[in-house]
């Protein structure tokens, strides 16, 4: 490049870095004319327009740098990069493959593909690319610490566990890989660990608000609240968009008019482009809540209602929910398990009573119920296990191919791994809680597995249940979260197996309780509940807001409070803005 038009491209580059587009665009016109073929003009033209807001004419002057290099990697990452800034993922995903076919011993190109592959939610393909980042990169930890961070979103909690360890071996002064460990952890046994690596990372990076935020919820599963908000307020002054951390401030408490200031802290930060889009859910969930805390039911609803729209563009709008499938699905079920079919399975079954199941439609009760249970002296709670969602297909029923056939063999040997899991939560316990909601659809692989243990179904009014699911921020929503209409679909199907279920089951494997009547008659429901269990009466059971048992869920600050009432036809607040849910009245 000739050095009257390198002076050129370097003025430009000065007043584009001060955001003087206009200014820019002058210097590189007068290099263009000197070169017509300049590649560092067409490219530095390129951000021009992206700071001017023109995307046609910044992606077509990456494409003219791609024509005029047409082997140079950094043309197609350039190019990669610019279809990025104007959301078009399909093209930047091809632009950064060609990039890493272009140079394949760097790892610009794959670092640029696996972040647009995360951002697509293409997330197995963007975990492989990871890993060759990490196989290019082998003294950096930035590789597996963004692999890690993709076991954890989708439950993998091992193998989030096991990816930090290398990391942390590479690099065991990474403050985000030791926050990242922590919240592995606590998805796990070992989640009393957690807070030696949330604390390692406060010491490694005292500005760290994730790691606050973090040890915030931990706090919180144990049911320390006073100190969960000390740590929760601290993240937001470390970080005033800390989306997380607001949502589970105001999840722990009561908001009351004292929290003004925080909250025309959260409005004023919402709207702004410089909030990310998580953060942003998290905040109108948080906004929400404290507008129905206080009584604004019309702006709390708008509040949530914006929660689930963002929710849905990051979660679930790349990947939109097959309704008929979800119905084949348990329609094959339903076809399959009839009362013969427990019969043939008999010899792959367990004489063990040990698990007790609550099973329900999600927020319909059943962390509370657990924790009246798990109150008792002889049981110990597990939360909610993934294992038969794990090993759904380990025993040949693949609901989703229409494979119908469960081999006894492999149903025992199932079993016997499902008993060893539960066994780590507690040695000598007689029975032990497993309530994983959505159990509800493997009821059949349960029961033909353990024909005597317990199943508790929790019941609630189907309008409070579509409204507790629409109002909740899950960390990793159902497939049918964010959307009314899919909500009251699931619900329909969820109800249509339970039916399936009553009229299968021998009478004594399953009890249904109202959430409604335990709410209005605590000891008489609870009583029935344990001498369906076969336990002996204890009065812990009426007092399981002691229990300092860790909890996990949404539900974490409810079911450590005395039962209440207001959960009850809480629809009533939001009746003139639900009228799908109204529908299942």
């Amino acid at each position: 490049m000739p050095d009257e038009v390198a002076a050129f491209v370097l003025l430009a580059a000065i007043y584009l870095r001060s955001g003087k587009a206009t200014l820019a665009a002058g210097y590189l016109d007068a290099a263009l004319r000197l070169d017509p073929k300049c590649f560092e003009a067409y490219a530095a033209y390129s951000s021009v327009y992206a700071l001017l807001g023109n995307s046609d004419g910044s992606i077509q002057c990456a494409i003219t740098c791609t024509e005029l290099a047409p082997q140079d990697p950094d043309a197609f990452n350039h190019l990669g990069l610019t279809y990025i800034r104007f959301g078009r993922l399909n093209e930047a995903i091809e632009a950064f493959r060609r990039a890493t076919c272009l140079s394949p011993d760097a790892s610009e190109g794959y670092r640029n593909l696996a972040m647009a592959l995360r951002e697509a939610h293409l997330d197995s393909e963007a975990i492989e690319v990871w890993g060759r980042v990490a196989m290019l990169e082998e003294q950096g930890a930035s590789a597996l610490i963004a692999i890690a961070q993709l076991h954890i979103m989708y439950g993998r909690h091992e193998d989030a566990i096991s990816t930090l360890s290398a990391a942390l071996e590479k690099e065991p002064h990474s403050s985000p890989a030791n926050v990242l460990m922590a919240l592995a952890l606590a998805e796990t046994k070992q989640s009393a660990d957690a807070v030696r690596f949330l604390e390692r990372a406060i010491e490694l990076d005292p500005s760290n608000g994730l790691a606050y935020a973090g040890l915030g919820y931990w706090l919180q599963e144990r049911g320390d609240f006073e100190s969960a908000q000390e740590k929760l307020l601290k993240a937001i002054d470390l970080n005033p968009s800390h989306g997380f951390a607001y949502y589970n401030l105001f999840r722990g408490k009561k908001v009351t008019a004292a929290d003004q200031e925080i909250l025309d802290q959260m409005a004023g930060i919402r709207h702004s482009a410089e909030t990310p889009l998580q953060d942003r859910a998290y905040i109108e969930y948080a906004l929400g809540k404290a507008e129905e805390d206080l009584g604004n039911y019309s702006d709390s609803f708008q509040h949530y209602q914006l929660a689930n729209q963002l929710s849905y563009r990051i979660w679930l709008a790349n990947s939109p929910w097959d309704r008929q499938k979800y119905h084949d699905g348990f329609m094959r079920i339903k076809q399959y398990f009839d009362r013969e079919r427990f019969h043939t399975l008999s010899g792959g079954s367990q004489d063990c009573e040990t698990p007790i199941f609550v099973v329900g439609m999600i927020r319909s009760g059943t962390s509370l119920i657990e924790q009246i249970i798990s109150s008792h002296p002889e049981v110990e709670g597990a939360g909610e296990l993934s294992f038969w969602h794990r090993n759904e297909f380990a025993v040949n029923f693949n609901a989703e191919v229409g494979q119908t056939n469960i081999d006894s063999t492999r149903l025992m040997d199932v079993a016997r791994e499902y008993l060893a899991e539960l066994r780590t939560y507690s040695e000598t316990a007689k029975h032990i809680v497993d309530k994983m909601p959505h159990n509800y659809a493997l009821i059949g692989h349960i029961h033909a597995a353990f024909p005597k243990a317990k199943i508790i179904h929790l019941k609630r009014h189907p309008i409070d249940n579509c409204v507790s699911v629409y109002t909740t921020a899950f960390q990793r929503p159902p497939s049918f979260a964010h959307l009314p209409e899919n909500i009251v679909f699931a619900y329909k199907e969820y109800q249509s197996i339970m039916a399936h279920w009553r009229t299968v089951l021998p009478e004594d494997s399953m009890i249904e309780v109202d959430y409604e009547n335990l709410v209005a008659d605590r000891e008489a429901v609870v009583r029935r509940v344990i001498d369906f269990c076969g336990l002996e009466w204890n009065n812990a059971c009426l007092n399981h807001e002691t229990n300092r048992r860790s909890v996990k869920t949404p539900s974490l600050w409810q079911v450590r409070q005395p039962i209440y009432k207001t959960s009850v036809e809480r629809w009533k607040r939001f009746e003139p803005w639900i009228p799908e849910f109204l529908a299942l009245g």
